[in-house]
């Protein structure tokens, strides 16, 4: 009787496989299911990066016909770039000489000895002249707050003249200063 039930036994599981009731064949169908659910999403990403990537570095720019504004600015300019610009009729002014003392956690601190000739257009010296006490004060404070360090050598001194050129050039707005040089630069 025990061969009996155990033959019952086998025969229900063969049953079983051939209609693909077990539980392996549940999961190998779902398996394909989800597996083209995970590729379908995966190159969606793929796709959705690529593309994203695309527009945000500018390569899919002309074909969707956005101008940037280098574009426009080369394109209204165009024949100005036949010839040098013209920066107008340079003068060139001196102002007063500076002495300031560096900024230093010591007793006996460095100080700086400053003569300064601005290159400007013809038409905007009144400004600078106007607005000088103000020129003067604001590059007092910016020497001031310098130490030796950042002032030695020839680059301390060309970012001196780049610093110098915007303090004056936000102080005299909307004229513009074409140069500015060094008449004597003395540092101890």
């Amino acid at each position: 009787m025990a061969k009996k039930a155990k033959k019952k036994k086998d025969d229900g599981e063969n049953g079983a496989e051939e209609n693909g009731d077990t539980e392996e064949g549940a999961v190998k169908k779902g398996g394909k299911g989800k597996l083209i659910i995970i590729i379908a999403i995966a190159s969606l990403v793929v796709l959705g990066g690529t593309g994203g990537g695309l527009f945000y570095l500018g390569f899919l720019d002309s074909l969707l016909g956005i101008e940037h504004e280098d574009d426009q600015f080369k394109a209204e300019h165009e024949e100005d770039a036949d010839g040098p610009i013209d920066l107008g009729t340079p003068v060139y002014y001196e102002l007063p000489e500076f002495v300031a003392d560096l900024k230093v956690n010591e007793c006996r601190s460095p100080f700086l000895k400053l003569s300064l000739t601005v290159q400007i257009d013809q038409n905007d010296q009144a400004v600078l002249v106007e607005r000088q006490p103000k020129i003067i004060d604001r590059i007092l404070r910016h020497l001031r707050e310098q130490e030796r360090q950042d002032l030695v050598g020839e680059a301390g001194a060309e970012s001196l003249r780049a610093e110098v050129v915007l303090i004056i050039n936000a102080t005299i707005k909307p004229a513009t200063v074409q140069n500015v040089l060094f008449r004597s630069m003395v540092l101890q």
